[in-house]
């Protein structure tokens, strides 16, 4: 079956207001759009819906660096009370695909027996939170500007709060939100990132990576993301295994 036009022009608008001007007007037939995002575009024509798998990553920050979360046995019990099914159908609309792993469900990548490590449960949550002995509450920081992300963090310390946990969640301007990423000044954070089509976590988790605001540094860590990125087609699967097994056991970051 043939298609009436040979390309599709592509038009790059810098302002949502451009945006939604163009496709009310029909200058535009179809438009990219994150329905979850920060100041979304409201369109007001008739119109249709689909969604798409992306390399979006939203996931929890810990400040290994410092404070509570530089602790294991707390980064993974508090890993272990997100509920992503709820996340992802009620808070977020269903925009979203729950994911144990830092690679989209959809990839070849994803291995959901690895990925069961961090499956949500109560019972592992309370008995992993119960050992330790909290002595001041856990500062959560989240962008005020993204009223999804608030309500998900507002969530979370529900959540973790039910397990005797103390949760103060922050939420704050984006200015103050990257000020204070930058300081370390969080013990946890909610946060997002658009990872490359290959999903290289290096930037994120790699010694001295660019989004490494959570301090993670780990010898392990980097030999693993850099097999990764060095292995062929036929190779990739089985060093991916490795690298995300690693970090269910470590969880410098917990992915939604």
């Amino acid at each position: 079956e043939t298609v009436p036009e040979q390309t599709i022009p592509l038009t790059a608008m810098e302002q949502p207001e451009d945006l939604v001007h163009a496709f009310d007007t029909r200058e535009v037939g179809l438009v990219t759009a994150d329905l979850t995002g920060t100041g979304t575009a409201g369109f007001s024509t008739t119109y249709e819906v689909w969604d798409c798998d992306t390399t979006d990553f939203l996931y929890l920050l810990f400040n290994t660096r410092s404070g509570p979360c530089a602790d294991l046995t707390v980064r993974l019990g508090l890993s272990r009370g997100v509920d992503r099914d709820s996340i992802a159908t009620s808070l977020f609309a269903r925009r979203v695909s729950g994911a144990l792993l830092p690679v989209a469900p959809a990839s070849p990548l994803y291995d959901g027996e690895v990925g069961a490590a961090l499956e949500y449960s109560v019972d592992a949550m309370d008995q992993l939170l119960g050992r330790w002995e909290q002595s001041r509450p856990l500062t959560f920081l989240v962008n005020s500007e993204n009223s999804f992300k608030v309500s998900a963090a507002r969530f979370l310390a529900d959540q973790w709060e039910g397990a005797g946990v103390e949760v103060r969640v922050e939420a704050v301007a984006w200015e103050e939100f990257t000020r204070r990423l930058a300081a370390g000044d969080f013990d946890l954070c909610l946060a997002e990132t658009v990872l490359t089509p290959d999903f290289d976590l290096t930037p994120l988790l790699g010694t001295g990576g660019s989004l490494n605001y959570g301090g993670w540094s780990d010898a392990r860590t980097d030999l693993l993301l850099s097999q990764l990125r060095a292995a062929g087609e036929e190779d990739r699967p089985a060093a991916a295994r490795e690298l995300y097994r690693h970090l269910t056991e470590q969880v410098p970051i917990t992915p939604i």
